[in-house]
């Protein structure tokens, strides 16, 4: 998850003086991902963010519903005891980025393979589906790119370098998600390429989903 963050922020900061005049980049990975400093670089974007500019944000690691059937993402010091009190709401999330001006791109991979959360108690679960349809609904403008159904685990392989679904959100920002070779990536064809890479990378195992948005515009 550290290094698929790392690879997206270093992707995003090589667009400075491209179509973005300017890129400002906060990377948090490890130990510096606790829960005060995301919480506190989301609370940041509402004094950064203007009319004209664009945001991304991209989450990658371990997410869960708590009894209430309230999705958190799991920061360093987690602890599923005290859902509440260690765990990042994607309320919050929501309420922070429906708020800012410009546009707004979400990308949620928390549905890792692998027993790293353990065997859960009863009313906890890792399905996401709720959370990214209702941060996605036509009020909110916020355009999510989920790296599975939340039936399915996000899949990765040494081999690759990446987790499946950052593998292909790179390839398709450095330009293979440029079908018409026009020097532009536009969020319905990154959302095309993501899609079938997926598939192809882990032969129909993980499904990426983006919520259609009638009201968004291409861009």
């Amino acid at each position: 998850a550290a290094k698929d963050a790392r690879d997206f922020g270093r992707l995003l900061e090589g667009q400075r003086g491209g179509l973005y005049d300017t890129v400002e980049a906060t990377v948090l990975t490890d130990k510096a991902a606790g829960k005060a400093a995301v919480e506190k670089a989301l609370a940041d974007l509402r004094d950064k963010v203007g009319p004209r500019d664009t945001t991304f944000v991209f989450l990658a690691g371990h997410g869960i519903n708590d009894e209430a059937g309230e999705y958190l993402y799991l920061p360093k010091e987690a602890d599923l005891s005290r859902l509440r009190d260690t765990g990042i709401s994607f309320r919050l999330l929501r309420e922070i980025l429906a708020s800012l001006p410009g546009r707004t791109l979400l990308f949620v991979d928390t549905c890792h393979a692998g027993n790293a959360l353990g065997n859960l108690r009863a009313g906890l679960s890792r399905d996401n589906t709720s959370a990214i349809n209702g941060l996605a609904s036509a009020e909110n403008n916020i355009i999510v790119f989920a790296s599975s159904t939340g039936a399915q685990e996000s899949v990765e392989d040494a081999t690759w370098g990446n987790g499946a679904f950052t593998k292909a959100l790179v390839e398709g920002l450095r330009g293979s998600a440029d079908f018409n070779k026009r020097g532009r990536v536009t969020y319905k064809q990154l959302d095309a390429y993501v899609a079938d890479r997926v598939e192809e990378l882990t032969r129909g195992r993980q499904t990426p989903v983006t919520p259609v948005l009638v009201t968004v515009p291409d861009f």
